[in-house]
């Protein structure tokens, strides 16, 4: 996963679009939106990935042999579990969070963390389409794009749920009704031109909700 960049404008109106969403998610402490914020990793310090094909994976900063061949945002990871081979991570397109980190707040839906990756960083990519200082106006066509995914990956998601997800990343709290009607009335017209309900896994055991990623492996 790369931090999103796609957004029409400036590099300027990038930073400031994930500076104000930044605002917004770190308050409601946010794992992966503190972690990208956060200063750089140095060598020694553990962690745990919040992205990419590692995402789970606890390592430690090692010191590398040989600085000059890594790229400029570059560092050399050494997962503290496993056989797994040293590894090169980008902290400027790669999230991970310093232990102890923050584990996952009561708002995000209880999935796990590599799902809980995919969907923030498909959550972060829909901010930042928007500048909800200057408009409440919601980019429907980007909103049909998260509906999709939601529904492609089957993920066991409520509206109500997406909709504190895009709330605690900035959303205005008057779009909030309108969200949540919408992906119901979208999820429903997909279900019903697929033949089948996309949920992945209903959460019939109730102690899933205290379900933890510091755990992860």
């Amino acid at each position: 996963m790369e931090w999103p960049t796609e957004i029409n404008g400036s590099a300027e109106e990038h930073m400031s679009r994930l500076a104000r969403i930044s605002a917004f998610a770190v308050t409601a402490r946010c794992p992966f939106c503190t972690a990208m914020m956060g200063p750089k990793l140095t060598s020694g310090e553990e962690i745990l990935v919040l992205s990419g094909i590692f995402t789970g994976v606890r390592c430690k900063v090692a010191r590398p042999p040989y600085p000059e061949r890594l790229k400029p945002g570059e560092i050399l990871l050494e997962p503290l579990q496993g056989d797994r081979d040293r590894f090169r991570f980008d902290q400027k397109t790669e999230i991970a969070q310093r232990l102890p980190g923050l584990d996952r707040p009561d708002w995000f839906p209880p999935v796990s963390l590599v799902d809980a990756a995919e969907l923030h960083d498909t959550i972060l990519r829909f901010c930042l389409r928007h500048d909800w200082d200057s408009s409440e106006r919601v980019d429907w066509i980007q909103f049909y794009v998260l509906v999709a995914y939601v529904w492609q990956k089957r993920l066991p998601l409520e509206a109500t749920e997406v909709g504190i997800l895009l709330q605690k990343h900035g959303l205005p709290n008057s779009c909030l009704p309108e969200i949540v009607n919408l992906f119901e009335h979208c999820r429903a017209v997909l279900v019903v031109a697929a033949g089948r309900k996309p949920i992945k896994k209903r959460r019939a055991n109730p102690c899933v909700k205290k379900l933890r990623w510091m755990g992860a492996q």
